[in-house]
């Protein structure tokens, strides 16, 4: 998944016209492509996102059909909470590369993963 700019103004753009229809009030007015991620747990918020990371495959796609692969990927794995980290990586990713590149290696070596060798450790493999 990878949200582009042009992606990040389409998500916006449906979101405004979302939050008329159902009547929201967006203080400020503004509804920017943070506050749509930062609220993964509004289903239309959700949805919104998920069609904005997949236009860049399928700049078409209706967000109906969004719909339907969320539903199928649910029935699959049944774990919305990894579709979710997936689409905030992806946000990240858009936003900052730099950022979520360091994110990442901080997180491995918290995690004293393999790839990250702890203080004092040998890299896997430098022991030969």
């Amino acid at each position: 998944m990878v949200f582009t700019l042009g992606a990040f103004r389409a998500m916006e753009d449906l979101a405004h016209r979302w939050a008329k229809k159902s009547d929201i009030q967006v203080p400020g007015g503004i509804i920017s492509s943070g506050l749509i991620m930062g609220n993964l747990g509004n289903d239309s918020l959700f949805s919104i996102a998920l069609w904005g990371a997949l236009r860049k495959e399928e700049p078409k796609l209706r967000l109906e059909e969004v719909d339907s692969i969320y539903e199928a990927f649910l029935e699959r794995s049944g774990d919305r909470q990894d579709l979710v980290e997936v689409l905030l990586e992806a946000y990240a990713r858009a936003r900052n590369p730099r950022y979520l590149k360091t994110l990442q290696e901080r997180e491995a070596a918290k995690a004293g993963t393999p790839d990250a060798p702890g203080p004092g450790e040998k890299p896997p493999g430098e022991d030969m």
